[in-house]
């Protein structure tokens, strides 16, 4: 029997409801990023995926979507889930990442998504 325990969503070492701002790499160049990760009632975590343009890449599209967050072994995965806001010829990128409890503001890591690499946010504090 296979144990489902590694693809439920567990309590990470790091709270990562709220807004957070940043950018990514692809082949189009960097494009902001604003991520808003909340914790449902049934303790599920969700993500809202802003993308726009920034001052270098002013070419970029607007666009967003929805994503669903897991934890397996202290790794978070954010997988692309629907369409909110879809620019023609756009797909929807996934990201992982490693949350750590000593920056409990800032995350990084892999682009999931063809031409892509990494991405950076900061948490924004009211």
């Amino acid at each position: 029997m296979r144990s489902t325990a590694a693809t439920t969503p567990a309590p990470a070492a790091v709270d990562l409801n709220g807004r957070w701002r940043g950018a990514y790499t692809c082949s189009q160049g960097v494009t902001g990023v604003l991520l808003s990760i909340i914790t449902t009632p049934s303790r599920d975590l969700w993500a809202r995926f802003d993308f726009y343009a920034v001052a270098t890449n002013p070419g970029v599209p607007s666009g967003s979507y929805l994503m669903r967050v897991t934890y397996t072994d202290g790794v978070a995965n954010f997988t692309a889930e629907r369409w909110i806001d879809q620019p023609a010829g756009y797909g929807m990128a996934n990201l992982t990442t490693r949350p750590r409890a000593d920056q409990p503001n800032e995350l990084s890591g892999r682009v999931r998504l063809k031409g892509c690499t990494t991405f950076t946010v900061r948490r924004q504090i009211p």
